[in-house]
């Protein structure tokens, strides 16, 4: 049976975190739900991780990142 396009935007995936490798599920088509909706991050920490990873981080790593400072080039 073939997904509808909603159901498959909706779909969440068992991803391995780029930065510890916990498996994690990410929620891409349902932001709103995702482990990372209520993580508060400033631009600066957005950057610094954009500039290292390329997927989503397990909600543990961004905690972590959100917690400390991150330094401004």
């Amino acid at each position: 049976m073939a997904l509808s396009k909603a159901q498959s935007a909706c779909k969440h995936e068992a991803i391995a975190c780029p930065r510890c490798g916990a498996y994690f599920a990410c929620k891409p088509g349902a932001i709103t739900i995702c482990h990372c909706v209520d993580i508060a991050l400033t631009t600066a920490q957005q950057e610094w991780i954009a500039e290292r990873w390329q997927d989503c981080l397990c909600s543990q790593c961004l905690r972590d990142i959100a917690a400390r400072p991150v330094k401004i080039r």
